[in-house]
């Protein structure tokens, strides 16, 4: 799935927080994702899986 840290966000964008996933393999542990957000790029609408700002990816 697309990631996308919540700080990266801008606060006007609408979001679901109705849909979680829970996430394996690459980590240590299991984690939610916080709820998902549709952005479109180059009017296509891409769905990213919001987590926390201290989740290990960089950016």
């Amino acid at each position: 799935p697309n990631l996308i840290k919540i700080g990266s966000l801008n606060p006007t964008i609408p979001i679901n927080k109705q849909q979680i996933l829970k996430l394996k393999g690459s980590i240590e542990k299991a984690v939610d994702t916080l709820r998902i957000v549709r952005i479109y790029l180059f009017s296509t609408p891409v769905t990213f899986h919001v987590v926390d700002n201290h989740f290990p990816i960089t950016q």
